[in-house]
């Protein structure tokens, strides 16, 4: 029987990732919840398959997207999931236990996020572990405004569940690539960092996680995780160092 819950998605062109994620969820879900925006591929017929509630709407950013598929939930609970994320046995036990508890004190629950890179599950480095909260009460929770790495705010007491939302983040080393110079033109950050501290932060990323993380644990993948961390904190605080600097000399 399904329990008293919701599950949320935004989509565009994810018809290689969502049958497997809502798989993972459908026996779980009395409701399922798709935004899509510019859908040009088999996304919605996959999603009407899993008898999935479709809406499209105009993309105007993650967060907005993620609050719009919320708000169109009916269920006194929530799980929000990206298209490329699975839910494994395990977690998906947790969930079900955790709904059915129904604690009343207890208003969402985080558990850990694991990524498949190049051949391999990610174990080490920077990226384990990586723990997201993404059940909820409705009402009781919303996204941020952030223009990338986007946060769920829960109001009330979480829990941490047991088991792992899978992940398959990158298709390829082109696709890791291409996502993360998306991303690190979405940064943006108040203060401006020298040359030096943006040198010395990039160098840090690379020892923290290849070292001290165990990041070479983790073989060939575990090495390009930790360069391109470093190589995108340089790039990111590096253009916008030289936007400023250029603003300034045109102002000047």
């Amino acid at each position: 029987m399904a329990l008293p819950l919701s599950v949320a998605i935004i989509a565009s062109n994810e018809e290689k990732s969502i049958g497997r994620c809502l798989r993972s969820v459908n026996d779980l879900a009395s409701e399922i919840i798709v935004v899509v925006n510019d859908c040009k591929d088999k996304t919605v017929e996959i999603v009407k398959a899993f008898n999935g509630k479709v809406y499209e709407e105009t993309w105007h950013g993650f967060s907005h997207q993620k609050n719009l598929a919320i708000g169109y939930t009916s269920q006194p609970w929530i799980l929000c999931l990206d298209a490329d994320e699975e839910v494994d046995g395990e977690l998906h036990d947790s969930i079900v236990s955790f709904i059915k508890a129904n604690d009343h004190s207890c208003c969402g629950a985080y558990f850990s996020t694991r990524t498949f890179f190049i051949d391999r599950w990610i174990k080490h480095g920077d990226w384990n572990p990586d723990y997201n909260l993404r059940l909820f009460r409705k009402k009781h929770g919303s996204w941020s405004n952030d223009r990338v790495h986007e946060k769920l705010n829960v109001s009330g007491p979480i829990r941490k569940l047991e088991g792992h939302l899978l992940h398959y983040s990158f298709e390829n080393i082109e696709d890791f690539m291409k996502k993360n110079m998306k991303y690190a033109e979405l940064f943006e950050f108040k203060e401006e960092k020298s040359i030096f501290v943006i040198l010395l932060r990039s160098c840090w990323r690379f020892v923290r996680g290849y070292f001290f993380k165990l990041g070479f644990l983790d073989g060939l993948p575990g090495f390009y995780i930790a360069y391109a961390q470093a190589f995108f904190t340089m790039y990111k605080h590096m253009r916008i160092l030289i936007k400023n600097r250029t603003l300034r000399g045109n102002v000047s």
